[in-house]
């Protein structure tokens, strides 16, 4: 008895809405990005230099570093050596500014989670 395999397209993971480096000079690719809830942003060390991903208020020392919309949950990467990726799923609709933790004064963006469905 031979076992079915699904199909590649039927797999739960879906591609990122957006990608975002990180890059050698400390700064985010992208200062702004738009997703719907429900979307995941990938982020990519495109650098020779470690960085974060983090919106989370006890990883920052600055209070403008980072911002969640009331109910968000915080998030952090850790750690991201060159060439690797980490992904969030955004669930909560608003604003939320992030930064890198090594490098908090100056790498800072914000991603803005629209309500799915809305134009």
């Amino acid at each position: 008895m031979g076992l079915l395999t699904a199909p590649a397209a039927a797999q739960t993971r879906s591609d990122p809405a957006v990608t975002v480096g990180m890059t050698n000079t400390l700064s985010f690719t992208k200062d702004t990005v738009r997703v719907e809830v429900g979307e995941t942003v990938r982020w990519k060390n495109n650098s020779v230099i470690v960085h974060t991903v983090t919106a989370d208020p006890n990883e920052a020392t600055m209070d403008e570093s980072m911002r969640l919309p009331d109910g968000a949950t915080p998030f952090h990467s850790g750690d991201l050596e060159s060439e690797e990726t980490f992904e969030y799923t955004f669930r909560t609709s608003g604003r939320y500014r992030y930064f890198c933790v090594p490098h908090e004064a100056a790498m800072r963006a914000t991603v803005i989670v629209e309500p799915a469905g809305e134009e």
